[in-house]
């Protein structure tokens, strides 16, 4: 999913007239489904399908709605969490957005894969020596900048350094994010992911 998404916004940046075009396109596409499915889920989960695997609270859809970590809204209600337990990737998403734009917008659109990709080898690095709980982003870079130095060979656009720098990622995105160690239970996902694009 995040390599297909490195892959994706870099095409997205490509077509932006700047960061805040960029930013109101990536809106649109997320916010209202995200209000309308997470309060849908809510109300469905707390009224009429209430199960004790999936508690409810009022304090759950903040950081559903606004595509954080539920670590920000723990001073609402201890065991804050989202709506639904995949939108944590959408925290992470987010994280992406913002980043790659600066520096698509600020360095320009090469140099900004080539220090998104240099941030992304340290990531996993970061991750483990700050505390993996609240650093969202870092543990999936390497999938990140896989897919945007994917986008810029199949737009003929990448130089050697590109391809150096997949070199390098390639087993970086082989890391577990969450035990930071090699991954042993989905190497064939990434392979045929990295596969496809190669």
């Amino acid at each position: 999913f995040f390599i297909i998404s490195g892959f994706v916004i870099t095409r997205s940046l490509r077509s932006s007239r700047g960061i805040l075009h960029f930013s109101m396109k990536r809106l649109d596409r997320l916010l209202l489904p995200m209000l309308v499915l997470s309060t849908l889920t809510f109300l469905l989960l707390s009224g009429p399908l209430r199960t004790a695997a999936f508690p409810m609270q009022w304090a759950d859809l903040l950081p559903s709605w606004t595509f954080t970590t539920p670590a920000l809204w723990t001073w609402l209600a201890s065991d804050v969490t989202y709506v639904d337990g995949v939108y944590w990737s959408l925290f992470v998403e987010i994280q992406f957005y913002a980043i790659i734009a600066l520096l698509w917008f600020v360095t320009g659109p090469a140099n900004a894969v080539r220090l998104f990709s240099a941030i992304a080898i340290i990531g996993p690095f970061a991750a483990r020596a700050l505390g993996y709980e609240h650093l969202g982003l870092l543990p999936y870079a390497p999938l990140f900048a896989c897919g945007a130095i994917y986008s810029l060979i199949f737009d003929q656009r990448a130089k050697a350094t590109e391809y150096l720098l997949l070199l390098i990622l390639i087993p970086a995105s082989f890391v577990d994010p969450i035990q930071l160690s090699p991954v042993v239970t989905i190497p064939r996902a990434l392979t045929t992911f990295h596969g496809l694009f190669l």
